[in-house]
Order: C-alpha cells, then sequence, then structure tokens
C-alpha cells in the first residue's frame, strides 16, 4: 500500500483500557502556528492521539481500546503505519460543522472504530453485530474536504489523504489503495460515500 507507511510497524497494546480523560490529559492542545497549511483553527479545541490504521479491516481505531475487527476473525485491531490525532473540544459536546470540518464523529466503545453517529445508515458493530455504542467521552470534528468544492485541508507531512466514509458500516477507514478496500462488518469490502478526509498525524 502506498499511501501507508508500514516500515517498523508498532503493535497497539490492549493490555489495557484507559479512560478518555486521561487520554485528553496526556494530549496538547493544537499548535496552530506548527500546522497553518493543514490544520483547522478551532478554539479550545485539544486532540486525541492514539488513532491507527488497522491494517486487516482498513478502519480508523483507537489503540488504547481493547477493540474488534471484522477482517481478523473479530480479534483486536492491528496498528500500523501512523499515529494519527483526531479534533475534539469540550467532552460530550459536538461542536456542529464547519466549512473545513465535519463532526459528530465518536468511537465505538465495543469495537474501537471511529464512526459517523449522525448516519441513518445502520452502524454495524462487529463485536455485536449491532449498532456502535458510543464512548460517551468525546464528540470528534475531523478535516473534511468537500465534493465539488475547493480542497481546505491539504496533504503534507503530517496529513494524510485518501481516508472516507464507508456507506455501508458508517466508519472512517483507508481508501487509499485501489486494489484492496479493506474488510466492512456489513460483508465484503468498505464502500466509500461522500466527501474526503485529511487526517493529521505524529
Amino acid at each position: 500500500m502506498d499511501r501507508h507507511s508500514y516500515s517498523n510497524p508498532q503493535a497497539p497494546s490492549f493490555s489495557n483500557r484507559i479512560s478518555r480523560r486521561a487520554l485528553l490529559a496526556s494530549s496538547c492542545a493544537i499548535g496552530i502556528a506548527s500546522n497553518q497549511l493543514t490544520m483547522p483553527a478551532m478554539a479550545a479545541t485539544s486532540k486525541i492521539k492514539g488513532w491507527r490504521f488497522c491494517v486487516n479491516c482498513f478502519a480508523l481505531f483507537q489503540q488504547n481500546v481493547n477493540g474488534v475487527c471484522p477482517g481478523n476473525a473479530n480479534l483486536p485491531h492491528n496498528g500500523q503505519g501512523f499515529e494519527f490525532t483526531a479534533f475534539t473540544g469540550d467532552e460530550d459536546t459536538c461542536s456542529g460543522d464547519t466549512e473545513r470540518l465535519q463532526s459528530f464523529w465518536k468511537e465505538c466503545d465495543d469495537c474501537g472504530v471511529m464512526y459517523f453517529s449522525k448516519s441513518i445508515k445502520p452502524k454495524i458493530c462487529p463485536a455485536t453485530n449491532k449498532r456502535h455504542i458510543e464512548s460517551g467521552d468525546f464528540c470528534y470534528s475531523l478535516p473534511i474536504n468537500r465534493q465539488n468544492s475547493p480542497a481546505l485541508n491539504r496533504e503534507g507531512p503530517r496529513a494524510q489523504g485518501g481516508w472516507r466514509y464507508c456507506g455501508k458500516c458508517t466508519v472512517m477507514f483507508f481508501d487509499g489503495d485501489l486494489n484492496n478496500k479493506g474488510v466492512c462488518p456489513a460483508g465484503g469490502s468498505h464502500a466509500a460515500l461522500g466527501d474526503s478526509f485529511v487526517l493529521s498525524h505524529l
């Protein structure tokens, strides 16, 4: 896969689950000046680290959660490549969309993936075969490039494009491989729908 770095992959640790509050406490406030070209400015916003690409199902998942992967016999996700960050404001608060950000992304408490909570599609969780259960602690906003509009979030040394919303299972997944779209818990491969996203990483 040419758009992911797989040199010296770091496997996620699933030994202990830590609270989202601990994650936020360990995160840093966004340095707007250091990422002016790729990072949208948001007031009173932090970025939560620990988001990874799963090499088996291609979903974006939180490595600090003992998640469940549909591409790994429902065993934990296998994180490789970059460690991504996601924007969040106050706990339990969805700030709403802006021109450069889409809000209402949540983390599933059971399988650990990032999914779009406002979707009317079934939110299929491989851990339960039912709807995703939101963690309840954070509402994330992700940098978005809207269809038929100028790309306001550009790729760069700390920002990777190729991320899309799956119209079948509602998760965020990597769509940058022409020959492989991962494994969707709704069956088959993920199916990209709508706008594209550019995610920041360490």
